[in-house]
């Protein structure tokens, strides 16, 4: 099966499961405020921002390992490792909402929960659907992904309504989450549970596996800034109403995303035994050759579509307050679009642990996206300004590594 067959197979569950979020798109701001999609999304973006503590990337080392023992006991390891890190998480959330935030101890409490909730649900997830990749169970990872979506939707609009407000979204995105588990543990003939202890974690000598871990971290933390800033920015300076509506645009954009990017992650990460014996090169040949030339008209597809569907479409549908500013939506779209384009390279190099310069890369995305807010507490503009300025930088950093790549790949 080539990488065009493939891509095929895990995107025709993607499209469905993407066809879901649009429609939620359309739903969710019908039925929710831009202060409660708000929270919605200030509670994802704070997760993001943990979420590499809680899998230490592991979930790269499982899927690219060659022995199944190895990858048993890296996700032995992961989970226990997310329960830690979603405990610590609670109590310094916690402190931090009461203590600068100045949050009552509820409101503390409750956002709290929430958080570490969703990263230790996602934490599970992830190792779980890079497990059946690495076992080339592709229909069923996307399967999964079709049940999440629709079941994320359907308990998201049945808990409209009640007086959980913005908490409600959460709760519906990790029923959906819940949901998928329990479809990726169902593997037929998989092996039968196995219990490890850590005297014999510590005699397999766990540290030798986890080497690795020191490469990708730091790209993964990275990462996550500069994802989670502009919510998190927005929504201390701004308020939840101004994150809502930046995180409506960002949902718009990352459609097709998530959809491109699972067609390459996953294939790519399917074969990443082929991958490691054939190098940078000529894997890059062989990508553009089978799969490169339908994966940008599929970008170049869905970029028009974001476009018209959110400058044109959920304008005439929803409320006029939620206010779409067609050039943030513009930027936004185009910003994913190049990063999409960067994601074989980046998966490429992954696999073959050639890590720095995707690190490099995601410094630089980083440290300007923190100096940006940096500079921006001291001389406060309207939001929209803010997240314009923001998303140019982002896109001219993608671009310029797309040349980058362009001119440097013969010597990777």
């Amino acid at each position: 099966m080539n990488l065009r067959e493939r891509a095929l197979r895990i995107g025709l569950g993607t499209v469905a499961a993407q066809f879901i979020s649009a429609a939620s798109l359309i739903l969710i701001p019908k039925f929710y405020t831009p202060s409660e999609f708000g929270l919605f999304i200030l509670i994802l973006s704070t997760a993001t921002f943990i979420q590499p503590f809680a899998t230490l990337r592991i979930e790269i080392l499982s899927t690219v390992t060659r022995k199944h023992e190895d990858s048993k006991i890296l996700f032995w390891f992961v989970k226990r490792l997310s329960v830690a890190v979603s405990i610590i998480g609670f109590f310094l959330i916690f402190l931090f909402s009461i203590i600068i935030a100045s949050k009552s101890i509820a409101q503390s409490a409750g956002f709290s929960l929430a958080v570490t909730s969703v990263v230790l649900i996602q934490s599970i997830a992830i190792i779980l659907v890079q497990e059946r990749l690495r076992t080339d169970h592709l229909k069923k990872v996307a399967l999964s992904g079709v049940l999440q979506n629709g079941t994320t939707l359907i308990s998201q609009l049945a808990l409209s309504g009640t007086k959980f407000g913005g908490l409600s979204l959460i709760l519906g995105y990790m029923f959906g989450r819940i949901v998928s588990i329990f479809k990726l543990r169902t593997v037929p003939h998989q092996d039968k549970k196995s219990k490890y202890s850590f005297h014999f974690i510590k005699y397999y000598n766990l540290p030798v596996l986890l080497q690795p871990i020191k490469k990708v971290f730091p790209t993964a933390i990275f990462d996550a800034i500069t994802i989670a800033l502009p919510i998190l920015f927005v929504a201390r300076i701004y308020g939840t109403e101004s994150a809502g509506i930046i995180g409506l645009l960002q949902s718009i954009a990352l459609v097709p995303v998530t959809l491109v990017s699972s067609m390459i992650i996953a294939t790519l990460y399917s074969q990443s035994t082929i991958v490691q014996e054939l190098g940078f090169t000529k894997m890059y040949m062989k990508y553009r050759d089978e799969l490169g030339r339908q994966i940008s008209k599929i970008i170049l597809s869905f970029f028009i579509i974001s476009l018209i569907f959110g400058g044109i479409v959920l304008p005439k549908i929803l409320d006029d307050k939620w206010a779409i500013d067609f050039r943030l939506l513009l930027l936004i779209s185009a910003t994913y679009s190049l990063q999409m384009i960067t994601y074989p390279t980046i998966g490429i190099l992954s696999i073959i642990e050639k890590f720095n310069v995707p690190r490099n890369f995601a410094s630089l995305k980083c440290g300007l996206a923190t100096l940006l807010c940096i500079l921006f507490i001291f001389n406060k503009v309207q939001w929209v300004e803010f997240a314009l300025i923001f998303y140019s930088i982002q896109l001219l950093i993608n671009t310029g590594f797309v040349i980058f790549v362009r001119i440097k790949s013969k010597s990777f």
